[in-house]
């Protein structure tokens, strides 16, 4: 049976649409749809989770860049509240949901058939995953190292929670198998995330190279740029108002009392 509802994993959910749960938003696992009541939270607060994808010492802002080669700030992703997705974005959206985890993108094809309604609400909550579309379409070599970011953290998690429930069921032996294989996990996710610097340093310094030329591009012509606003502001285009000759620009100074015959009554009367 389809799922009626389902939301993507909450590490790639945003924080505020988490603090709006409707009846529909659900507790999910990574491996089956739950259609049960939702459960009390057990997590802690989403301002005490340090899981939002920047390296130690970032304060842990959302992934992705802020500075593009080209770009003079960050463009606003698809999907977002604000604007809807193309029909080629959310093809692309669910492609990069199924790179994280295939699981991922048979379920969001089959909400895309059977409950629009449930399949917007789920493509709306993940900024997360927005960013990793983004990144496919204008870098896809951070692309590349965000996906495995984001692969990475995830085994994190499952890690962490193996080990919890191996020392609650006091397996000591599993418990040091897999706090072994967490730092290993640890210390690769570390060096990952140095190489996701550098490439958005990159980026930087590409950015800021081409504003460099075109800063010498108009310091090379600066009497053809000056010339420009002379004659800019000795011959400006004609405003709305003046293509209409005088009666419409007076209906425009005036309002619609121009076009009433009614009198204002005289203090007399």
């Amino acid at each position: 049976m389809a799922p009626h509802s389902w939301m993507l994993p909450v590490f790639l959910i945003d924080d505020d649409f988490e603090s709006e749960p409707s009846a529909q938003q659900q507790s999910v696992s990574e491996t089956a749809v739950v259609e049960e009541p939702r459960k009390q939270d057990p997590r802690p607060p989403a301002s005490e989770r340090p899981l939002r994808g920047g390296p130690p010492g970032s304060g842990g802002g959302p992934p992705g860049i802020h500075l593009s080669p080209g770009s003079s700030g960050p463009r606003a992703h698809p999907g977002r509240r604000g604007r809807s997705a193309s029909p080629e974005e959310l093809d692309l959206f669910i492609k990069v949901a199924g790179e994280l985890n295939p699981k991922w993108q048979t379920r969001l094809e089959e909400l895309r058939e059977t409950n629009q309604e449930g399949f917007q609400k789920a493509v709306g909550s993940s900024r997360r995953l927005w960013r990793l579309v983004d990144l496919h379409q204008r870098w896809p070599s951070l692309y590349k190292l965000r996906v495995l970011e984001t692969k990475n953290e995830q085994q994190l998690k499952d890690l962490g929670r193996g080990y919890r429930e191996a020392m609650q069921s006091e397996d000591l032996q599993g418990a040091e198998d897999i706090l072994e294989q967490l730092r290993v996990l640890a210390l690769a996710q570390v060096d990952l995330q140095v190489r996701v610097r550098g490439e958005e340093l990159a980026a930087m310094a590409e950015a800021l190279e081409q504003l460099r030329v075109e800063m010498i591009g108009e310091l090379e012509q600066r009497s053809e740029l000056a010339e420009e606003l002379v004659q800019k502001h000795l011959n400006p285009p004609p405003r709305p108002e003046e293509h209409s000759g005088d009666g419409s620009r007076q209906q425009l100074r005036l309002g619609p009392e121009s076009g009433s015959s009614k009198k204002r009554p005289s203090k007399d009367s």
